[in-house]
């Protein structure tokens, strides 16, 4: 079984958190832990990441990939490297609701995990000939010289 990882914001969410586990088929013990949230991505490896967008659709499209526009390109990383969660959604009209998957956020990884996401992004990228730029103040940058020491 995947792991499974749902924010708790406040005491309203436990519900949302208590159906997501239902769901899920368990066969023999699981753990359930609850910690705090670490800081999330910063805005600086969202701009650095929507750069790299920009970059990689710029690439793609100088290859004959006419479709690949910096959103798209964000999707097609995302699908790729992060995936998909599930989230309830209440019709207002019915009051039904419904579980759909969307693209993972990256508001919502924390540093760390936008750091990881970022790694693979630019090793995928380098794997097709597509080097993204790495401004040497970035929050990337520093990340990446830390990893390295």
């Amino acid at each position: 079984m995947a792991e499974l990882t749902h924010v708790i914001q406040s005491r309203n969410d436990l519900p949302c958190a208590y159906n997501a586990m239902a769901r899920l088929s368990i066969d023999g013990p699981h753990e359930v832990s609850i910690k705090p949230v670490k800081k999330t991505r910063t805005l600086n490896q969202n701009a650095v990441f929507h750069m790299w967008m920009n970059e990689l659709s710029a690439f793609l499209i100088a290859a004959g990939r006419k479709f690949a526009t910096p959103e798209w390109s964000k999707d097609a990383m995302k699908h790729s490297f992060l995936g998909y969660i599930e989230t309830d959604r209440v019709d207002v009209v019915t009051g039904a609701v419904m579980t759909v998957r969307e693209l993972q956020h990256t508001s919502r990884l924390n540093t760390g995990a936008m750091y990881h996401f970022m790694e693979q992004v630019e090793a995928w990228c380098a794997s097709i000939g597509c080097l993204l730029t790495i401004p040497n103040n970035s929050e990337y940058m520093k990340l990446k010289m830390e990893q390295n020491q």
